[in-house]
């Protein structure tokens, strides 16, 4: 799934990717709540929804339910902070690397060449707060380096690891 948000001048930015078997839109909160941001499948999938009063009646009769859902809003809270941190202070390879590193887990998909993250150039800019032209030529260099294989509307990490340790040395 595909999380986004309108700016103010109705540009789409992305905010978050999930995967698999992740929760997509925990809400315990009151049904007036209004979301700031949608989600959009990328690929075919299946919903489990629950209406809010049913969900309500199982957060009393289950506890730990709602202590999950916590430890979700929890994580993915540390997630957003993390990712602001590493805008104000890391340099544009390593925000890069370690955004990519992150979306492995969340959405790669495993090739013969390593592990695919489908996703375009143009979100990767914005997830890591620089421009389309600067992840071009990160990944040129990384191409280089045998770190990555770009693709049209993908990247193909070669070795995460390596490519964790490795940005760290500013292109």
């Amino acid at each position: 799934m595909k999380h986004t948000q309108l700016s103010s001048n109705g540009d789409e930015v992305l905010l978050r990717m999930s995967g698999t078997g992740e929760p997509l839109n925990l809400q315990v909160g009151p049904v007036a709540c209004n979301h700031s941001c949608s989600a959009r499948a990328t690929e075919q999938c299946r919903a489990w929804v629950w209406e809010y009063n049913k969900l309500q009646e199982m957060l009393e009769r289950y506890p730990q339910l709602r202590a999950n859902i916590a430890q979700v809003i929890s994580s993915r809270l540390r997630e957003l902070e993390e990712r602001f941190r590493e805008v104000a202070t890391e340099k544009v390879a390593r925000r890069l690397a370690l955004v990519l590193v992150r979306l492995m887990k969340q959405i790669g998909k495993t090739t013969a060449e390593g592990t695919q993250v489908s996703l375009r150039r143009e979100d990767l800019a914005q997830m890591t707060g620089t421009t389309l032209f600067t992840i071009s030529r990160v990944f040129s260099k990384w191409a280089e380096q045998g770190l990555v294989v770009p693709k049209r509307e993908a990247v193909i990490v070669v070795d995460g690891k390596r490519l964790e340790t490795e940005s760290e040395c500013e292109i």
